[in-house]
This record gives structure tokens, C-alpha cells and sequence, in this order.
């Protein structure tokens, strides 16, 4: 006898029975899975909330309690100074609003900032593929603008200023004018050069002033005054005494801006890349000939580092290229830090025990036979502090007709 299998209206049924059960089971499983989610998530963000809560206290100079400021910080920004860990990726677009309420802080993570634009979260949010060809992080995790004219204007100091980067976990930028054809000064390297002298407070000079001359230590720049400086016409050897004024100029108005760093400026020379010249800056001996000299210095005021001048060119040249090609191979001309061809070149920080300190030539290329007794121009360079923010958001895009203007 044939076994009889079911009829279509018993498997309707079957069916019906099974959509009947799964409306009373379903419900109940996704539930499950949906707490499980949120269950994660919120104990990541208390995990979140611990790091930022340990930032705060890590970095509490630049986030002071008693200015009524909301702070926006990135989750993702924490996960990449190692502060957190985080599974979800949706989490890593959030931030943490952290306020002060009277006698402590508070945190809350957000899809969206409550506090300003930061100019160092503005810099960082920019770092992405799209935008690689003219911003990105270098080797050791700096982020760098590079190419001809990338969009790192900003208004400081009531002057056009350019952003180099995040360098050393400040926003460091170069005045895009010289205050002047000045000498550097002697040998002897950086703290005892005349250019320290002129451009930094009392306490950044005496700190690791070994000279009997204090004609010139009087931090003009700094204070915004006038006085006497080492200076010539550009290119001429020797030095006179010259008349300086920076009473319009100077940043006594915005020393409060200005974060105290460590400097470097080790050994260098044309024949390194960018990367190799980072490392002999930080004291690295890159090619087993390294002199024993001073290479770092706690200070406000510096000038362009050679790496700077490196990096700030296109991938392929401060990858590949040493500075004495970045004529012949037209990287200098990809370079937003090279002034182009005007007989015009500028002073670097590092020099060497012979007397003599690195420049940017006319040519793009970065050399170190010059003289420190020659005047060449002087672009000061300083690193802002992590609170400065950017007073027009809505319309700044960091291009030269849409600067950031910034404040605290």
C-alpha cells in the first residue's frame, strides 16, 4: 500500500501553526540579541568614558576647568592615543562631551559635539583617503599637509600663518612672512644661537644661555617691542646692529596660545630623505658618523625643522628622494614650504659644530654651508595649545580666501 503524504491544506496548516509560534519566539530571540548589542555598546562606552576620564587628567594643562567650556573630544581620536579600545565601529565616529559642572568634570559620549571646534580635532577629522594627497601621517604617525598649496591657512596673530601639522601632538605652525633678513648666530647650535635670543621669552634663554653677550637677549618678538638685532642685507657676510620693530607684529598678544615644546635638531644633512632626517633630529645616527652634540631644547619659539621641510613635499619625493635632487626631480616645486626662486632663502633650526646652518636655497634644496653670521629670512614657527579653537567654523575651509581664524 502507497504511503499517503500530506495534502496541500494539512501543509498550510503545518505553516500557519509554525508562523503562529514564530510570532511568540521571534520577538523574544531578537530581544535577546538586541540587549546583547546594547549591552556591549553601553559597557564600551563606559570603557570610553574611562579613557577620556584618564586623557583629561594626562593632558589637564591644555584643558583647563575654569573657563565654562565644553570640550569635544573623538572616540576615534582616544583609540589612536591608546587611551581605549573599541570593538563597535560605530562608536569610533562619536565623541565625548566632557563639561565641568562646578567642582568636576562630566562625560558623555554623543553622536554629536556640544562643545567648539578644536583646531587639532579639525586637523585630525581631515586625515582620510580622500584627502591623502595633501594631508596625511607620516612614518612615525604625524599628520602633515604636503603639495604645492594645501588648504593650512590660518589666521593668527592677526597674520596669515600655515598649519605643518600635528607634530608631536600639537598643531604646529610657520608664519607664511619673514619678520626680517636676521643672522642666526654663531656656532654652537640652537641655544646659543642670536635668532633664540630675539624670538623667545627671559626664561627660554637663560635657561641655556652660555654667553657672556646679552646685548641682544631681549626677546623683542615675543614681547612685541622694539630694539636692536643682528642683520644685513640678505646674503651679505658679516652682521650689523639693526634697528628691530615688532610693536605691530610680535606675539605678545598671543603668548597664551603658544605651547611650551621639546625642540630637536640633531644632524642633518642633503644627502638624507625626510625619514631619515626625522630620525637624526631625534639623535638616531642614521650613518654611523653622528657628532656628539645638543640636539633637543625646551622652548616657545623655533624655526622650520629640515623633516618639516621634507614631508611637506609630495608622497613619492619625501619618501624616496634625498633633499639634493628636490630641484632636479621638481619636488621642491611641490613643496608649499619652498618660497620659490627669489634669491630668497631661509634659515632652518639646525646647524653644525663648524659654523655653519641649514637652509632652504633659491633652488628648493635643503643645504648646510651657510654661514650664521649671514642674513637670510626668518619664518617663526610655534606649536598652539590644544584648546585654541576655530572662531568660524561654518564658513573656514583652511584655503588662503577661507582661512581658520582662531582663538581661545
Amino acid at each position: 500500500m502507497k504511503k499517503k503524504g500530506f495534502t496541500l491544506i494539512e501543509l498550510l496548516g503545518v505553516i500557519v501553526i509554525l508562523g503562529i509560534i514564530a510570532t511568540f519566539i521571534l520577538p523574544s530571540v531578537l530581544d535577546v540579541f538586541t540587549k546583547s548589542e546594547s549591552d556591549i555598546t553601553e559597557a564600551e562606552k563606559k570603557m570610553v568614558i574611562a579613557g577620556a576620564k584618564e586623557y583629561i587628567t594626562d593632558n589637564s594643562d591644555d584643558y583647563p576647568s575654569n573657563n565654562g567650556r565644553t570640550y569635544c573630544l573623538t572616540v576615534a581620536e582616544l583609540v589612536d592615543m591608546g587611551y581605549v579600545q573599541v570593538s563597535r565601529d560605530n562608536l569610533l565616529n562619536n565623541y565625548v562631551n566632557v563639561s565641568y559642572n562646578g567642582d568636576k568634570f562630566t562625560y558623555e559620549v554623543s553622536d554629536k559635539c556640544k562643545g567648539p571646534v578644536y583646531l587639532i580635532n579639525q586637523v585630525k577629522s581631515l586625515v582620510n583617503t580622500s584627502n591623502e594627497n595633501w594631508i596625511f601621517k607620516d612614518d612615525y604617525g604625524n599628520i602633515r599637509y604636503r603639495g604645492a598649496n594645501p588648504n593650512n591657512y590660518v589666521t593668527f596673530n592677526d597674520e596669515t600663518w600655515r598649519i605643518i601639522g600635528i607634530v608631536d601632538g600639537y598643531v604646529k605652525v610657520i608664519r607664511n612672512e619673514s619678520i626680517g633678513n636676521l643672522a642666526w648666530g654663531h656656532g654652537g647650535g640652537w641655544k646659543n644661537s642670536w635668532l633664540i635670543r630675539l624670538l623667545n621669552p627671559i626664561e627660554d634663554i637663560d635657561e641655556y644661555d652660555n654667553s657672556d653677550d646679552i646685548t641682544y637677549k631681549n626677546s623683542l618678538y615675543w614681547n612685541s617691542e622694539k630694539g636692536i638685532c643682528r642683520g644685513n642685507e640678505q646674503n651679505d657676510i658679516g652682521f650689523k646692529q639693526i634697528d628691530c620693530d615688532f610693536v605691530n607684529n610680535g606675539l605678545f598678544n598671543v603668548i597664551n596660545m603658544i605651547q611650551k615644546m621639546k625642540w630637536y635638531f640633531g644632524k642633518s644633512n642633503m644627502y638624507m630623505t625626510s625619514k631619515q632626517t626625522y630620525e637624526s633630529e631625534r639623535g638616531i645616527d642614521v650613518f654611523g658618523d653622528y657628532t656628539d652634540i645638543e640636539n633637543e631644547w625646551q622652548g616657545h619659539v623655533g624655526l622650520m625643522s629640515p623633516s618639516d621641510y621634507g614631508y611637506a613635499s609630495s608622497s613619492s619625493c619625501s619618501s624616496n628622494n634625498k633633499f639634493v635632487d628636490y630641484h632636479e626631480t621638481g619636488c621642491a616645486n611641490i613643496d608649499w614650504l619652498y618660497i620659490g626662486f627669489e634669491g630668497l632663502q631661509q634659515w632652518l633650526i639646525t646647524s653644525h659644530d663648524n659654523g655653519y646652518v641649514d637652509f632652504i636655497g633659491p633652488f628648493g634644496i635643503m643645504a648646510e654651508n651657510r654661514f650664521a653670521s649671514i642674513s637670510e629670512i626668518v619664518r617663526p614657527v610655534v606649536h598652539l595649545k590644544k584648546s585654541v579653537i576655530i572662531s568660524n567654523p561654518d564658513t573656514a575651509d583652511g584655503s588662503k580666501d577661507h582661512p581658520y581664524e582662531i582663538s581661545l
